[in-house]
Parts: structure tokens; C-alpha cells; sequence
């Protein structure tokens, strides 16, 4: 949808399909949008091929899920232009992995990278040429952990689609992603529901109940409070809704099920979805780091958690937590 939509306001863009086989590719393929945006554009070039969609650009937009974020890097790392901007969307703590996987590698020169803390749409999908807007966000918060390119960030998305604001500091931007704050208590306080109806109900009219909704504000409530400790005055997830998308509802029950935005978006079909698996490792796992690191106390989160782990009979990747403790202690951040 970004690579349509950008191809639309008049950019040459190009998209990396890791999925394609080798030597395949798409020359002005045809992207069709319905929704909030109508549009008809043609990306000039769609291949599996890191380094040709690489080559010339100014511009590296990263909207793959947090768990794409290792596999992608390595492969970045190796034909990545130096002169060009990486402007991950959203960040989801991806920016503390590639400055990781950058050192290691020797590039310590170079901060060309910008975090957003959301993605630009509220969209689905539809097949391999349309794409269904079903919101657009009124506003984007950019920081960076490297602080002095993050004029040039803004400049450049800004001369592209006028919407992006600069965060207080990376911060602010990695807790002002809602996702995980709504995602992972939805889908596990359906887990039933899910399982026998595959999905087959709208997660958000029908999904969230005035109980659920009370988990996602407790959950919220201690995402602020982590900010607090940092720092940051973090919008309220109900403000959230005001701000992005013009819900003019009151209470937090009313404004995520009677969302026009969110409406007749049906549940994952499975609990393997990255409403748990993204946003559980990407959004709550650090959050609750956080909160044990400033001593705030993030119990309702901490039982997203453990409860996800007990239905997935698993354990979540502690990589983005391991990275944003070790940049908390650096002298790359200090807390008031």
C-alpha cells in the first residue's frame, strides 16, 4: 500500500518481494487502492533481488513485521547505499537492532536512520495488485537514535506526504505505537472465539466487550506510566483515537467498537498471528523491561505475557528487550 501510494503522488518506487522466485520480476506493476484513498499507480519494479531494488535510491522504506526485521537487516547490510535514509515503519525497536547489526559489522559512520512510530494506513490486502485504505493517519511521530539526522527525516517524508511530527526522543516513539496495547489482550481474551470460529467475527465490534476494553486501559495506563518515568507525556491511547482518526467517542469501549475505521475487520484466524507474535516480543516485552528497569509496575501487561506464553506454549524472542535495556544504560539515553 505505501509503495502504491507514494508511486501515486508522483515517486519512482521500487518494492522487495522476498517471496518471488529468483531472476523473477515485475516491471510497472499495477496497484489498485479502494477506500479512504482511490487510487490506480505502477511501482516501476517488484524483484527478490536485494541489490537491484537497492540501487539509486534515496529513500528505504521498511514496513515488514518486527520479527522480518533480523533476516531483512543482514540482507540490507550487504548492498545498502550509505547516502540513503532508512525510515523504518513502523520501528518497533527495529532501529536499536540495525544500529546493533551496523556496529558489529564496522559501519559505525553511519545514523541514517529514522523511526516512526506507525505505519501511515489502516489497510488490508486484497490481492497481489489491490489494496483496501481503511484509514489514514492525521499524524506520525519521527525520532531516531541518532539525534541529528532526524530534521533531515522529517524534511524528506514530509516533502513527500505532510503528516509526519518529530517525537520528543526514540522514546516517545517506540510507546506511542498502539498496536500491542490493543492487539494482544483482544485476540487472547478471544482465544476461544478465535479457535472455533477461525476468526470469523469482527474483532473490534464484536471482539472488545467493556471488559476487554477495561484490560486494553489498564494495559495503556501502564505504558504511560513507563513514559512518565522517561520523561515523555505520552497521549493516551482514547486521545489516540481522537487525534489519528477523529473519533469524537468518550470512553475507550465506545471509540474501539464503534471505530468506522476499524469496522468489519474480522479476527485472526489463528493465535499464530502477529497480533501476539509481533506485538507481544515488539511492543509489550520492552514495555515491561522498562517498567522493572525505572521500578513502575506493569502487572496487567506482565499477565499478557505470561498468559500468551502458556497458550502458545512458547517463549518470546527477548531480543528487542535486550536491546532497549542496553541502550537505556548507555550514554546513548539518560533518564531525568
Amino acid at each position: 500500500t505505501i509503495a502504491g501510494f507514494f508511486s501515486h503522488l508522483g515517486h519512482n518506487v521500487k518494492l522487495y518481494k522476498k517471496s518471488m522466485t529468483d531472476n523473477q520480476k515485475i516491471i510497472n506493476h499495477k496497484i489498485i487502492s479502494v477506500g479512504a484513498i482511490d487510487f490506480e499507480s505502477r511501482i516501476s519494479l517488484v524483484t527478490n533481488s536485494m541489490k537491484e531494488v537497492l540501487e539509486g535510491v534515496s529513500l528505504i522504506i521498511i514496513t515488514v513485521p518486527a520479527y522480518c526485521h533480523n533476516d531483512l537487516f543482514d540482507d540490507l547490510i550487504r548492498f545498502f547505499d550509505q547516502k540513503a535514509m532508512i525510515c523504518l515503519m513502523p520501528d518497533n525497536y527495529g532501529g536499536l537492532l540495525l544500529m546493533r547489526k551496523l556496529r558489529e559489522k564496522g559501519l559505525t559512520d553511519f545514523h541514517q536512520i529514522i523511526s516512526l512510530n506507525s505505519a501511515l494506513f489502516a489497510c488490508r490486502q486484497i490481492d497481489c495488485e489491490m489494496t483496501s485504505i481503511k484509514g489514514v493517519k492525521n499524524e506520525i511521530m519521527v525520532s531516531s537514535v541518532y539525534t541529528e539526522v532526524i530534521e533531515e527525516g522529517l524534511k524528506l517524508l514530509n516533502d513527500i506526504y505532510p503528516v509526519f511530527k518529530k517525537g520528543a526522543n526514540i522514546f516517545e516513539v517506540l510507546l506511542s505505537n498502539m498496536n500491542p496495547v490493543v492487539h494482544t489482550a483482544t485476540t487472547l481474551l478471544n482465544a476461544g472465539w478465535i479457535e472455533t470460529t477461525r476468526g470469523r467475527f469482527d474483532f473490534y465490534s464484536e471482539g472488545i466487550s467493556p471488559s476487554i476494553a477495561n484490560v486494553i486501559e489498564r494495559i495503556d495506563r501502564e505504558r504511560i506510566a513507563v513514559g512518565i518515568k522517561l520523561g515523555i507525556k505520552l497521549d493516551s491511547l482514547l486521545d489516540n483515537m481522537h487525534k489519528l482518526y477523529n473519533s469524537v467517542e468518550m470512553d475507550l469501549y465506545s471509540a474501539l467498537s464503534r471505530s468506522g475505521v476499524h469496522t468489519k475487520d474480522l479476527a485472526p484466524v489463528t493465535l499464530e498471528t502477529r497480533y501476539l507474535n509481533e506485538d507481544i516480543p515488539f511492543g509489550l516485552m520492552p514495555i515491561s523491561r522498562l517498567g522493572k528497569l525505572l521500578n513502575v509496575e506493569t502487572k496487567a501487561i506482565d499477565t499478557i505475557i505470561s498468559l500468551s506464553e502458556v497458550i502458545l506454549n512458547k517463549e518470546f524472542d527477548k531480543t528487542a528487550s535486550d536491546d532497549i535495556e542496553t541502550f537505556l544504560e548507555s550514554e546513548s539515553f539518560k533518564t531525568p
